[in-house]
């Protein structure tokens, strides 16, 4: 019965499992990239574009040569060259990013180039919706994946203790309401 249960400290399987559902991110995650890029705005089509992709060539040729005296480099060249806003003053830094974050945020093709790269590789220049990108990875945290069997006992104790606390409280209130 319930009360065994609870008395044991343990929660009837579809408690657990509602908060397990509710709280999958804290249980399931993918891989996830540390991502610098930089950022040669272009349009979609025409000779602009042609050029574009030249200049964003040469900060690549450029990064290459200033990458073997210095592994900063790409930070500097990013703050000085990219044209993304949002991270020309972070010096590309995309922070940590899934698979499927990068490409809403670059494209398919700019996500598959990331995720395919190792630990400091810098791609080659990437076409992107936004224009043209060169790519670096700095680090990875790897996936976690805790299916419910596996944590089914950790968030049964967890509810169980909440639900001791809350009744406690309850308790304490009533107390001092009379």
């Amino acid at each position: 019965s319930f009360g065994d249960q609870e008395a044991a400290g343990k929660l009837p399987d579809t408690d657990t499992r509602e908060y397990y559902d509710r709280h999958k991110d804290e249980y399931v995650k993918p891989l996830r990239l540390r991502v610098y890029q930089i950022l040669v705005k272009a349009p979609a089509a025409g000779a602009d574009r042609a050029k574009k992709q030249d200049a964003a060539r040469k900060i690549l040729a450029q990064l290459r040569t200033e990458e073997k005296k210095n592994q900063l480099a790409f930070v500097a060249v990013a703050r000085e060259k990219s044209e993304d806003d949002a991270t020309k003053a972070l010096g590309g830094d995309l922070n940590f990013r899934s698979r499927e974050d990068l490409e809403k945020l670059l494209g398919k093709a700019a996500a598959d180039t990331a995720f395919g790269l190792k630990d400091g590789e810098i791609s080659g220049v990437v076409e992107s919706p936004q224009g043209f990108l060169i790519l670096k990875v700095a680090g990875r945290q790897e996936a976690v994946e805790r299916p419910f069997e596996q944590v089914k006992a950790q968030i049964s104790q967890k509810l169980y203790r909440e639900r001791k606390t809350k009744e406690f409280d309850e308790f304490v209130k009533k107390l001092r309401e009379t």
